[in-house]
């Protein structure tokens, strides 16, 4: 059996776990994100738009 390591973040540290290889659907990690340099703009756009639903007025 195949055992692959995966590196988690975890706080400010990573945590480093073993899972056997046909337990293992892939690796994923997210793309990088400018922050948000108006959070109050932000937030009302978000929910005048909300990913799935209706906008919180409808």
């Amino acid at each position: 059996m195949t055992v692959r390591k995966v590196t988690l973040p975890y706080g400010q540290k990573s945590v480093e776990i073993r899972i056997p290889e046909g337990n293992l659907v892939g690796v994923y990690s997210p793309c990088d994100v400018a922050p948000v340099t108006d959070v109050k703009a932000e937030i009302r756009r978000a929910l005048a738009s909300p990913i799935g639903a209706l906008p919180e007025d409808s």
